[in-house]
């Protein structure tokens, strides 16, 4: 198959903005948790962080073939609906991600490969039928995008370093991609209502989603306090809670770039604490 595609479409399949914090997620979690911090450290931490994202972007570039319908009615400016890339096209891209992510796991470990795998199976079953939990609970749906996105990364990071895991500061990041994930749906609730998508934005609505989010980040700071440098994240993630309702840039919300940007700085605040303690 021959992709003959003009980089612009491609990139906008990928959705760049959110890769940012992946890269920082691997870069800054491998050495926040390596042995020691040197030159080879930071390339296998780069290494680490580019699996991440490129594994990342195999679950978007997936979600967005299956979901080329429900996209066509509420951003029908995307690669996929608006007729900038093919379908195969699109499926081509996704396979080399994917061979791509396992490819770079290879070259840390092989406990980081299976934790990869696991991520891609994450990503790809999220929008894939019969496991999808799209249209099961919105609770389930949450969920499983925060194991993905959240869990699976942080013990990602120890393994591939070779350290012990933090439990308690695993489960606090883990809970701030739970309280704030929904955040990308805000502009998505009319047309998953019409295609059956059960999200904490359909079933809640903004109110109900802020009710829940503000406290669960805080509870998620609270568990990361022994890193005192984390508590930074906290006003961050109360602001990506309020306004998530906002516009910014072309498709997204204020609250959805809050939430990466946070994401990415927790790992770079995890780092910041073992260099300066």
């Amino acid at each position: 198959m021959h992709l003959n595609l003009s980089m612009k479409p491609i990139i906008r399949l990928l959705r760049p903005a959110t890769l940012f914090a992946p890269v920082l997620a691997g870069l800054f979690g491998y050495m926040a948790f390596c042995s020691r911090v040197d030159l080879i450290s930071a390339i296998t931490g780069l290494v680490v962080g580019l699996s991440f994202s490129t594994a990342q972007a195999f679950g978007q570039v997936v979600n967005q073939i299956v979901d080329v319908e429900l996209d066509k009615i509420v951003k029908p400016d995307r690669p996929l609906p608006s007729g900038k890339i093919t379908t195969e096209q699109a499926i081509s891209v996704a396979t080399a991600l994917l061979m791509s992510s396992l490819l770079l796991s290879m070259l840390v470990s092989q406990m980081f490969v299976i934790c990869i795998t696991m991520l891609l199976f994450f990503a790809a079953w999220y929008s894939l039928p019969p496991l999808s939990p799209r249209k099961v609970n919105p609770i389930l749906n949450n969920l499983w995008v925060s194991i993905s996105r959240g869990l699976i990364p942080i013990l990602a990071v120890q393994v591939a370093a070779g350290s012990p895991i933090d439990v308690t500061m695993s489960i606090g990041v883990f809970l701030w991609v739970m309280a704030l994930q929904p955040t990308k749906d805000v502009t998505d609730v009319e047309g998953d209502r019409m295609m059956g998508i059960k999200t904490v934005l359909t079933e809640l609505g903004v109110d109900g989603f802020r009710t829940i989010a503000v406290p669960t980040v805080v509870v998620s700071s609270i568990l990361m306090y022994e890193r005192p440098y984390l508590l930074f994240v906290l006003p961050i993630g109360i602001a990506a809670a309020i306004t998530c309702k906002r516009k910014f840039l072309k498709e997204n919300n204020m609250g959805w770039y809050l939430y990466y940007f946070g994401l990415g700085m927790i790992y770079l605040a995890l780092f910041a604490s073992r260099v300066v303690t």
